[in-house]
């Protein structure tokens, strides 16, 4: 009993955090676009309505995807700028393209 009172606080502080705002409007965001997506494609045939809903949501995913990896890049990349060695991975026989194509991977 004694250990709930700071698993509750830590639970407490953590639920403060923006992260946990941001991902609480996402989930928000993508159920409401759910239930129009779903309120939208009812008159349809169920054959049609489901393939329409996974083009749609297949794209939308697609983009999230691509956004995410150039968000990664460019944090990896001002990481190294941060660090000071971006200037060091500048000088190797590299072009500036590879550079930005290795941070992808």
């Amino acid at each position: 009993m004694i250990a709930l009172a700071p698993i509750g606080r830590e639970f407490r502080a953590a639920s403060r955090q923006k992260r946990l705002y941001t991902m609480r409007t996402a989930t928000g965001l993508v159920l409401g676009f759910g239930l129009l997506l779903g309120v939208m494609l009812s008159g349809m045939s169920p054959g049609s309505g489901g393939a329409m809903a996974f083009a749609i949501m297949a794209m939308i995913v697609f983009l999230l995807t691509s956004l995410s990896v150039v968000s990664q890049s460019c944090g990896a990349i001002s990481d190294e700028q941060r660090n000071g060695t971006l200037g060091l991975l500048l000088l190797t026989p590299l072009r500036p393209l590879d550079v930005v194509m290795g941070k992808f991977s």
